[in-house]
């Protein structure tokens, strides 16, 4: 493990720190309008859109002709080469799923209740599924993981 490694790490906690950070500013700016009541079918819809289309995304890619495999999505690895299309969706996963969570907080203690965080975390949980569809239905693209004794 290199210190290139470990800044990865840091980069991408301070990225869940910045989400965290700027949900209460999206529960802000969007406030009660639109958002006041739940709505359980928009958060199902954009899961499946988000998800199927991270897989018809990474299928595309992943039905060129190569040899090379891709690695697997890790904190400790840049997640912007081209050459993990899965870690860039990984990432933005956790940003969004952090910032649903801050919005939440804030929005189940503000009058009046606002569900503003319904967007978010529905964005980050299609990322987050799609991703892991993706390394579920083209295992055979990704590099095999060592196995620990």
């Amino acid at each position: 493990m290199t210190a290139r490694n470990w800044l990865w790490l840091c980069f991408r906690i301070a990225l869940l720190a910045v989400g965290l950070l700027q949900g209460p500013r999206f529960v802000a700016q969007f406030g009660s309008a639109g958002f006041l009541k739940p709505s359980w079918v928009f958060p199902i819809k954009m899961i499946g859109i988000i998800s199927s289309a991270i897989v018809v995304l990474i299928g595309i890619q992943a039905s060129k002709v190569t040899e090379k495999k891709w690695p697997r999505p890790s904190w400790f690895e840049n997640p912007f080469g081209l050459d993990r299309p899965v870690s860039i969706f990984e990432v933005g996963a956790y940003y969004f799923l952090a910032a649903g969570i801050s919005s939440a907080l804030v929005g189940f203690n503000s009058t009046p209740k606002t569900w503003a965080w319904e967007l978010l975390v529905s964005i980050g949980v299609g990322l987050w599924l799609g991703t892991h569809a993706c390394l579920i239905a083209y295992r055979n693209r990704f590099e095999t993981l060592a196995r620990a004794n």
